[in-house]
C-alpha cells in the first residue's frame, strides 16, 4: 500500500482523500437546441443563462467513513450577467424499508429539520419501523450543507 504524504507543499490546494468510489457529472446549459421549445424564442427569454454544474459524488463502504456520503456541487456563471435571487438545492429520495416492502415500506418514513441545534443545518430522516423494518438494521440518515460559498 502506497501512504500519501498530505502536506501543504504536495497539495496546495488543500487536504486530499481517496474515496472507495468517485462518481463526476458536468452540465451546462449552452446548448439552446436541447431546451424545448423554438430556440429564438428561447434566446428572447434569456436562455441560455450559461451556467456548468459539477458535481461530485465520493462514497466508502469500510473504514471511519463507511456508509457516508459526499455530494459537492459547484455551480460556475459562464456569463458576463450578474446572477440575482438565485437558489441551489439537493432532491434526495429517503425511501427507507426492505426490498421486499419497496411498494409500501416508505409510508412510514420521517423526516424533519433538527432544531435542537440550527447551527448544524442538518435534516433528519429515519423509518419508525412499523413496516417489518424493526431488526434490520435501519439507522438514522443526515443531510447537512458543510460548505456555501459564493464568489
Amino acid at each position: 500500500m502506497i501512504q500519501l504524504q498530505e502536506t501543504k507543499t504536495s497539495y496546495p490546494y488543500g487536504p486530499m482523500f481517496v474515496s472507495d468510489e468517485d462518481i463526476v457529472s458536468i452540465m451546462k446549459d449552452s446548448e439552446i437546441y436541447n431546451i424545448e421549445g423554438i430556440p429564438v424564442d428561447r434566446i428572447a427569454e434569456g436562455y441560455p443563462l450559461r451556467t456548468e454544474t459539477e458535481t461530485r459524488i465520493y462514497s466508502w463502504g469500510t473504514g471511519d467513513m463507511k456508509d457516508v456520503i459526499i455530494y459537492s456541487i459547484l455551480v460556475k456563471n459562464k456569463s458576463t450577467d450578474t446572477l440575482k435571487d438565485c437558489w441551489l438545492a439537493g432532491v434526495y429520495d429517503f425511501d427507507i424499508t426492505l426490498l421486499s416492502n419497496a411498494l409500501f415500506g416508505s409510508s412510514n418514513d420521517r423526516c424533519r429539520f433538527v432544531n435542537e441545534d440550527t447551527t448544524l443545518n442538518l435534516g433528519a430522516c429515519w423509518t419508525d419501523t412499523t413496516a417489518g423494518e424493526g431488526g434490520h438494521g435501519f439507522g438514522y440518515m443526515g443531510v447537512a450543507m458543510l460548505e456555501n460559498t459564493c464568489s
